[in-house]
């Protein structure tokens, strides 16, 4: 997974912390993205026909909630396989991830996101 630091976006190539930089190009990677695209071209059809924003769209269905599960499940085993790609624990990059917030837009940014897929996670669990 080592990048020419030149190939790299400018935003990501930007934060300083090099475990978070890694992590943010593994998110952009064609591994992690074709997963993701693989997943919603399974699972997009469920979707047509709801109300999915509108106000009348209190309760999601049962099928839409083990979608979701599946969808945590997908984002957990990508992640899961960052860590061992890197050789990092979990917790290493929770504290990476808190030490760079402040580092840039992007970083934070991002690892805002990051945090509500782990908080997610760890709801479910």
């Amino acid at each position: 997974m080592e990048e020419d630091a030149e190939m790299l976006p400018k935003r990501i190539r930007g934060i300083k912390d090099e475990i978070v930089r890694k992590l943010c190009v593994f998110f952009d990677s064609e591994d992690f993205t074709s997963a993701l695209e693989e997943f919603c071209l399974q699972n997009c059809s469920t979707f047509s026909g709801t109300s999915c924003g509108k106000e009348e769209a209190s309760e999601q269905s049962l099928q839409h909630t083990e979608l979701h599960q599946r969808y945590l499940e997908l984002l957990e085993k990508q992640l899961d396989k960052f860590q061992e790609q890197e050789g990092i624990a979990p917790e290493a990059v929770f504290e990476r991830c808190k030490e760079a917030v402040g580092e840039d837009e992007f970083a934070a940014n991002f690892i805002k996101m990051l945090q509500a897929v782990y908080v997610e996670l760890y709801i479910w669990k």
